[in-house]
């Protein structure tokens, strides 16, 4: 049966196969086709596991694959591990500067870390990035670097240290900058495309070491109004905006939050409003020794699923039978990151059957009948996470509900909107909710807010 299976995958020394996944990747990299690169990636992964000795067999087919693995990678970066993004940067950084200017790496970056809504972990990457691009052996110019004592090679690694020994404070000084691609000893001959190709380099190694909890590292706008003076701070540079285009963005952010956080009240005042919405958003991180448990077991969950998620579904079986609610969480955040939850949850066979049966008794067959044709969509996955986080682990309403926004902001940044609407955040009662399911008859559905 395998080997039927086997011979129907696409063969990769086939030249058509080699030519069909360029043209995927051509079409991700110019649309930015975040989801679709990674499981390209995936695919590209899947067939090389049934070939093993293929690098050996076809090595120069194998550095075509592995080209747009490689690219794959990079395009799909804000949904990669932290460890799969510090090598990104680390083994093909130079691999990323060649498409440009379809993507930029700090803008891919960017993205990887706006997502993370607890600024301690961005630094946490941040600082793995930096580390990763001083470990870098790869080749970023053609001439030797002249150190006091020593020759260099021109690596990633040894221009950092060029960089910092030249530059010391002055780091973020755009002048002395300029100064040093001009009149450095190991700059001044070099061509414009390399010390373009250096610039870039030096810009994303210093961005990552300013903090997310700072204005100049934050990643995210800060906006400024002020009598005088209106506009956005972005990485601690104000940018001035005409009063049109304040007001546009103001309606923009206000949209998001109340997508994002409610519909306040109108007997609330804007005061009340803002200090609920910092409520909520300090609910969202959850407290600091909590954020450390659930991310320990979050590494040591990526140990064991080397590109296998059946062992991270098991711990979480045995994390809900056991009562444990970060190792619970933590394999459910690795289940959303990694793979696609609701197809890992619909394909393990316990987890299936025991919903099932928890359908079969409390809603009528119609009900049982559109899950399984339709899986885990938003109202049941609701269900379901309600069922382990509040009947299983006992965690309270407003801490379950927590879990729940956490995992489905995961899922809708991966672009899975199946599992949008499950829970809001109530400016009212300052918490998150879960939303109520409605029973159509034939199928669940989330009521929508106000209903």
């Amino acid at each position: 049966m395998a080997d039927r299976l086997k011979n129907k995958l696409p063969s990769l020394e086939d030249q058509k196969t080699l030519e069909q996944l360029k043209h995927f990747i051509d079409v991700f990299q110019l649309n930015g086709a975040v989801a679709q690169a990674r499981d390209l990636a995936d695919l590209i992964l899947g067939l090389l596991g049934t070939s093993p000795n293929f690098s050996e067999k076809e090595p120069e087919l194998f550095k075509k694959y592995q080209s747009i693995l490689i690219r794959s990678h990079w395009i799909a970066l804000p949904i990669l591990t932290n460890s799969e993004v510090a090598e990104m940067f680390e083994k093909y950084f130079l691999e990323g500067l060649a498409m440009m200017p379809d993507i930029d790496l700090w803008d891919k970056l960017k993205a990887k870390l706006t997502g993370m809504l607890i600024y301690e972990e961005r630094d946490k990457l941040k600082e793995k990035v930096r580390k990763a691009l001083e470990r870098s052996e790869q080749r970023i110019t053609d001439n030797i670097l002249i150190a006091e004592t020593a020759k260099r090679d021109p690596t990633i690694a040894n221009w950092i240290l060029d960089f910092t020994a030249n530059l010391r404070e002055n780091m973020f000084d755009r002048v002395k900058e300029n100064q040093y691609f001009v009149n450095s000893q190991n700059t001044k001959s070099l061509s414009d495309k390399e010390k373009e190709k250096l610039k870039i380099l030096l810009d994303i190694y210093r961005r990552c070491g300013l903090s997310s909890l700072t204005t100049a590292g934050i990643e995210e706008g800060v906006t400024v109004d002020e009598e005088k003076r209106k506009g956005i701070i972005k990485e601690g540079q104000f940018e001035e905006i005409k009063s049109a285009e304040y007001d546009k963005v103001l309606q923009q952010i206000q949209k998001l939050m109340k997508q994002n956080l409610g519909v306040p009240p109108a007997e609330m005042s804007p005061e009340e409003v803002e200090k609920q919405r910092a409520m909520l958003m300090q609910q969202y991180l959850g407290p600091a020794e909590e954020r450390q448990k659930i991310h320990q077991e979050e590494d040591r969950l990526e140990t064991i699923s080397q590109g296998d998620l059946s062992p991270v579904r098991q711990v979480l079986l045995e994390a809900i039978n056991q009562k444990d609610r970060y190792k619970t969480i933590a394999a459910l955040k690795i289940l959303a990151q990694k793979g696609n939850l609701l197809e890992e949850l619909r394909s393990d066979e316990k987890i299936n059957e025991l919903f099932k049966k928890f359908l079969k008794e409390q809603y009528k067959s119609e009900i049982l009948a559109d899950f399984q044709r339709n899986g885990f969509t938003a109202p049941y996955l609701s269900l379901f996470l309600q069922r382990v986080l509040k009947n299983q682990l006992g965690l309270s309403e407003a801490d379950s509900a927590r879990a729940g926004i956490l995992l489905e902001n995961i899922l809708v940044k991966k672009g899975n909107l199946k599992a949008q609407g499950m829970v809001f955040g109530d400016l009212v009662k300052g918490e998150y909710i879960w939303q109520e399911t409605k029973d159509e008859g034939v199928r669940l559905s989330l009521l929508e807010k106000g209903e």
